[in-house]
């Protein structure tokens, strides 16, 4: 096993155990959908597996997020 990949954390990462990586990806929502998730900002990982080496590089892609007012602040 060379990698395994994952990205429920919505966090960007990597750990190397028993020669093995564990890729944790950020989530193209962030924090769902309110900013950066611990400071690890919107985007994805790009994961390229060539005569089995494995190379990797995170994507951001500048989604800003617009709060929207909750609905007791609207009023209701």
């Amino acid at each position: 096993m060379i990698a395994v990949l994952q990205g429920h954390t919505h966090i960007n990462e990597c750990v190397v155990y028993k020669d093995c990586r564990y890729l944790t990806s950020g989530a193209v929502c962030g924090d769902w959908w309110k900013g950066s998730r611990w400071g690890f900002p919107e985007g994805f990982t790009v994961v390229s597996l060539r005569d089995g080496k494995l190379s990797y590089r995170y994507e951001t892609y500048g989604f800003k997020s617009v709060s929207q007012p909750t609905e007791l602040e609207r009023g209701g």
